[in-house]
């Protein structure tokens, strides 16, 4: 019973984790509908693959990965750059008026691998999961045994193959709905992508600020 409870924690921590609009899921949605369902099933595949070796190597290196504030900021970064060239895509084909599948750096030749690459860089899962991991753990839901954590992965991965879904396939039937009208689906996506990559990157910005602040 303990291997169920946990195993549906990580189902539903992943799954309300997947549901609020950011880059994953929005490229999934661009892959469903300019590659097929079959593609973004891949896209989707690689990026949850990319998280489950993540969380299993967190969970076995929770302080080694808390120790690594550099790395960590490197990864937020990288993160602001790609939001921010995905907001430049999505406005250029509003602009032009192209097709929705255009708003992508779309030639995806790989989606696979295009998943697991972007889910590498993607650095919210890492206060994400290490916080949820920690609280787990401190509640005695999560003990520090391979079958709970087997669990505790499984439950994860089955979550956000749930969420992914709801981008392929209601994703796709929304975006298909506005197909007479792309450049506003564009300039819609264009802003959110846009939107999110002034507040990471005020929030990066003003936490370095407040650090200098609190320094000794």
């Amino acid at each position: 019973m303990s291997l169920i409870k946990v195993l549906g924690w990580g189902l539903v921590i992943s799954f309300l984790g997947s549901l609020p609009l950011g880059a994953l899921n929005l490229i999934t949605t661009y892959v469903s509908v300019s590659n097929g369902i079959n593609a973004a099933f891949a896209f989707a595949a690689g990026c949850i693959i990319s998280e489950l070796i993540f969380v299993r190597l967190a969970l076995i290196s929770m302080k080694w990965i808390s120790q690594r504030q550099r790395l960590f900021k490197t990864l937020e970064w990288i993160a602001i750059i790609i939001i921010l060239a995905l907001a430049l895509f999505s406005f250029n084909a509003a602009i032009r008026k192209t097709d929705f599948s255009s708003a992508m750096p779309a030639h995806i030749e790989y989606p696979f691998w295009s998943g697991v690459l972007m889910s590498a860089l993607d650095p919210m899962k890492i206060p994400f999961w290490f916080l949820w991991s920690t609280f787990l753990l401190g509640n005695k839901i999560l003990l520090p045994k391979e079958n709970f954590y087997n669990y505790y992965v499984l439950g994860i991965g089955l979550g956000s193959l749930f969420g992914f879904m709801i981008f392929i396939y209601g994703g796709n039937y929304l975006i298909g709905s506005f197909r007479m009208h792309q450049d506003v689906v564009n300039w819609v996506i264009g802003s959110i992508l846009l939107s999110t990559t002034i507040i990471q990157y005020y929030r990066l910005t003003h936490r370095k600020e407040h650090e200098k602040s609190i320094a000794p």
